[in-house]
């Protein structure tokens, strides 16, 4: 079978600093700069985020993909332009950091093509470069002070330069001014569109802001700019992180076997009696044993039980390190397969152990997360399952745990886990009015959550229970004048989706709650 075009090497030249492209950097890192200012300076981050991201993610696309080296960036491109949607509907930390790692992606494959190894080490690269984004400005002022710019006027080549540029974009600003004015005395709403952008254009002049912090932000701004339109020099060799793992040699393999079956097969015994003990008291509900309560034996041991499924994951991957001869030895794949199975028994007791928590007191972000990283753990496994069997690599295990971490944070950039959270919590409440709601809990959830505070505030005075609900009308009303005061000092830059839909819900409902009953 072929491998496919984007998996071909291609010969490319070493990039050094005499044959970097400087003209991104003057040309194309100014627009980025002043884009940046407009859409973040004294602004709330909303769908300009994505926006941003978009355009920088294009351009640097534009600027250094080359055939047969465009599939890969162009997928991380459009994976890209996708997660941007999740800003319009609300910024969050796994939002970001995807688009992050999917602009790695891009600057990894178009720009590092040089580095040795495989994607990994391209797309870490990047991340190296962005580390190292303040050593961009030596060079800068290196090249700027070698380039013609610095010269015009005192030698002729660089005269003819500007008069050729002169001569290429005087036509095109004459007849554009020409029929700027045409269609102004032509087209009525043409004309009012053009002076609000006058009007837009001179305000902005007259109110600049020159204050330090603004100064402090176009230098941070200016720095992420440079080290993306020119990244650093890719290194000629493979660095630690992306090194091959190879397999460990034992000198004697009988010991070594031997080690490793007695090593799994103590684990086992120990990780069997662990779920048989959750077997018979957690899901069968037997009687816990004189002076255990079972508040301890549930909610006691959530993140002990999982600090031992990562344990149990690097002893196993640390052990498939060792050389065939001693993993194919008899016994050794089929008791770490057991293992494995026990493992993924002991998370379903976790599991457990989370809904049970939820059940008697309430549901949090931070549990949907432990849940979410449960269910990473369980597909670590998997994967650490295939490579048992397979004899795999560890760098290749790796690479797809870190996948199958991306694929999580993808997905959850566009749940609405607050909300989530907030109407579970509402809907226990509604089933068992004894239930306290934790109502600073719901207030902290943020835009997500105020559509079901509102559903209490709003409830039939038949069905009320009136501390709660007058607490959640009280809060309700802070929420929507809060929310009328930023509404009135943000614009279009600050927009989201999620919190624009919960405002529309809460200002009215603040509005009705006013109303004496």
């Amino acid at each position: 079978m072929n491998p496919p075009a984007s998996d071909i090497p291609i010969e490319t030249p070493a990039i050094t600093e005499s044959n970097e492209r400087f003209w991104p950097a003057i040309t194309i890192g100014p627009l980025l700069v002043w884009t940046a200012d407009f859409l973040f300076w004294r602004q709330t981050p909303g769908l300009t985020l994505g926006i941003y991201f978009s355009i920088v993610a294009l351009i640097l696309f534009a600027l250094h993909a080359v055939p047969g080296w465009r599939v890969r960036p162009g997928i991380a491109c459009g994976l890209l332009v996708v997660s941007s949607i999740a800003t319009a509907l609300e910024t969050s930390f796994t939002n970001t950091l995807v688009l992050l790692g999917l602009l790695g992606v891009v600057i990894g494959e178009s720009f590092y093509r040089e580095v040795p190894g495989g994607p990994w080490s391209r797309w870490s690269e990047a991340l190296v470069s962005w580390l190292c984004a303040l050593g961009r400005w030596p060079w800068f002022f290196r090249r700027f002070s070698a380039s013609a710019l610095v010269s015009v006027g005192m030698s002729k080549a660089s005269a003819d330069a500007v008069v050729k540029a002169f001569q290429a974009i005087a036509p095109a600003a004459c007849l554009g001014f020409v029929f700027l004015v045409v269609f102004q005395f032509g087209n009525a709403v043409f004309r009012e569109l053009c002076n609000r952008i006058y009007t837009g254009f001179m305000n902005w002049i007259e109110n600049f802001d020159l204050s330090f912090g603004h100064f402090v932000f176009w230098f941070f701004i200016s720095t992420v700019v440079l080290v993306l339109v020119q990244p650093r020099k890719g290194t000629d060799k493979p660095r630690i992180w992306t090194k091959q793992w190879s397999r460990v040699n034992r000198t004697d393999h009988t010991v070594a076997i031997w080690q490793s079956r007695s090593i799994l097969f103590v684990l086992n015994a120990l990780f069997f009696a662990v779920n048989t003990i959750d077997v018979s008291y957690l899901w069968k509900h037997a009687k816990l044993p004189e002076g255990v309560t079972f508040s301890q034996f549930v909610h006691s041991g959530v993140y002990s039980l999982i600090f031992a499924a990562l344990l149990s994951a690097l002893v196993l991957a640390s052990m498939f390190q060792q050389s065939v001869d001693v993993t194919r030895a008899r016994g050794v794949k089929g008791l770490a397969l057991l293992w494995i199975v026990q493992n993924l028994m002991l998370i379903a007791g976790v599991v457990l152990r989370l809904k049970l928590y939820v059940d008697a007191y309430q549901l949090s972000e931070l549990r949907i997360y432990v849940g979410c990283f449960l269910l990473l753990v369980t597909v670590g496994f998997v994967l650490l399952a295939l490579h048992v069997v397979r004899d795999g690599s560890l760098n290749r295990l790796i690479f797809h745990n870190t996948l199958a971490v991306f694929a999580l944070f993808f997905v959850l950039q566009f749940v609405n886990v607050a909300g989530y959270v907030a109407r579970f919590n509402v809907a226990q409440w509604r089933n068992d009015r004894t239930r306290a709601l934790d109502f600073d809990h719901l207030e902290s959830l943020g835009p997500g959550a105020w559509p079901a505070l509102c559903s209490v505030a709003t409830t039939p005075d038949a069905f009320r229970s009136p501390s709660t609900v007058d607490e959640a009308r009280a809060r309700v009303r802070k929420i929507a004048l809060q929310e009328i005061e930023y509404r009135m000092h943000s614009d279009w830059r600050s927009f989201q989706f999620r919190r624009d839909a919960a405002a529309r819900v809460v200002i009215p409902t603040a509005a009705r709650t006013m109303i004496p009953q």
